[in-house]
């Protein structure tokens, strides 16, 4: 059965706006058919599709506060993320997202996205999450037509945008469980990782696929995660070394099992991830491979005990680097 009629969770075990999710988003929760291909421009095909359209650009054109959604998307591009007026702008956008059609929807959170660890103060984090929720809901009845893409950045707009609502994570994993059984080509390494990085993110807020909202989500999420790490693994040959940075401590430590985390460690030994020549720009990715070794050794220090040689080695080589770059770290 579905979850419409039990309520979704937060991370503090209140009942939120479940009800704003509609019969759509509660069946994506127990229902794999229907599946659709679909860009980031849902446009319908048919003749009444058509006038939905028309009608769905009027709406956008409607003014809340004197500006209409389209202007506050422009606002959004245009402004420093740190200012009042991008935080107005968002602001504005939780009460007229509604009348965005899908497409805008998406470039909302194209733009959101650059929010990531940027913002000044809580009122404009906030405004943030309070636009990502109105966004969310409003995808809510698109989720059959979303594709690989669209679903990785939805995910990645709720890591940034910390959302608390279990509801919205249960039913993108359902609607990716789908595309990873039937679109498996669709994910290309990037995406993979970008997905991993995002969820291992959500889990560390607390909204985590390894929780869920009613019994049918949960069985619906494990199913996902298994397709979802057996199909990163597989996909580790091809992967290069910005994609294994990427995957995150906190994925591979929640959702990997003890063979899978293995695997990608090695392909990480064996690639040399973050040890190259920093002049040649893998600072960053020495970094992301720092807090990974960082999360294994916390993890299970048995588990690195069983490791091969050169991967122990590898990870022995990341400790130091990490010793010499943060001190203090040796004691942790």
């Amino acid at each position: 059965g579905g979850s419409g009629g039990s309520g979704a969770t937060t991370r503090g075990g209140t009942t939120p706006r479940s009800a704003r999710l509609g019969a759509a988003g509660a069946a994506m929760l127990t229902s794999t058919s229907g599946f659709l291909h679909a860009s980031a421009e849902w446009a319908p095909s048919t003749a009444d599709g058509a006038t939905e359209r028309a009608g769905g650009a009027a709406s956008s054109r409607a003014t809340v506060g004197g500006r209409s959604p389209l202007e506050d998307l422009e606002d959004l591009g245009r402004l420093d993320t740190t200012s009042p007026e991008w935080t107005a702008a968002c602001t504005r956008l939780a009460v007229s997202a509604h009348r965005l059609q899908s497409g805008c929807l998406v470039r909302a959170m194209e733009l959101l996205l650059r929010a990531d660890s940027r913002l000044s103060g809580d009122s404009a984090a906030v405004a943030l999450r309070s636009a990502a929720e109105s966004i969310l809901n409003c995808l809510t009845a698109q989720l059959g037509n979303l594709g690989a893409a669209v679903v990785t950045l939805t995910l990645r707009f709720m890591a940034v945008a910390r959302v608390e609502e279990q509801t919205y994570l249960d039913m993108l994993l359902a609607r990716l469980l789908v595309l990873l059984r039937h679109e498996r080509a669709s994910f290309s390494e990037p995406l993979l990782a970008a997905i991993a990085c995002a969820l291992g993110t959500l889990h560390e807020q607390g909204v985590s696929a390894k929780r869920a909202a009613s019994g049918a989500s949960a069985a619906a999420n494990r199913r996902c995660m298994e397709n979802l790490g057996e199909q990163l693994v597989a996909a580790l040959d091809s992967m290069g070394e910005e994609e294994i940075a990427r995957v995150g401590g906190p994925f591979v430590v929640a959702f990997l099992d003890d063979a899978q985390r293995r695997a990608l460690l090695q392909r990480a030994a064996a690639l040399r991830v973050g040890l190259q020549d920093p002049n040649l720009g893998t600072r960053p990715l020495l970094r992301a491979m720092q807090d990974l070794e960082l999360a294994v050794r916390r993890h299970s220090f048995a588990f690195i005990a069983s490791l091969p040689d050169q991967t122990k080695d590898y990870l022995m080589k990341l400790k130091v680097a990490t010793d010499q770059a943060t001190p203090g770290n040796a004691a942790k």
